[in-house]
């Protein structure tokens, strides 16, 4: 399993509320392969069940969103937090 927070690009001040209020898409790759994504709004707690492998989690925030590349082993969970790049 891969799980993390996905964290929105936020340019302005917001309250606790309206930042709750924000979805954020997450993907995953494997190669050049798209794996899965889900939309997660809230604390942004994404989870993928996945076998093991490599894999790459990211988002399509801000200009300067950087994936992140994962290893995942078998029976264990993999913690990738995604930072949200505001440019």
């Amino acid at each position: 399993m891969i799980t993390g927070v996905a964290q929105p690009c936020v340019g302005v001040a917001i309250t606790p509320r309206g930042y709750s209020k924000i979805s954020v898409t997450v993907y995953l790759t494997q190669g050049s392969r798209a794996v899965a994504q889900q939309s997660v709004a809230g604390v942004h707690v994404y989870h993928f069940d996945v076998p093991a492998g490599n894999y790459t989690v990211g988002t399509h925030e801000g200009e300067g969103s950087k994936p992140v590349d994962i290893v995942v082993h078998a029976g264990r969970t993999t913690h990738a937090d995604i930072p949200g790049y505001c440019m």
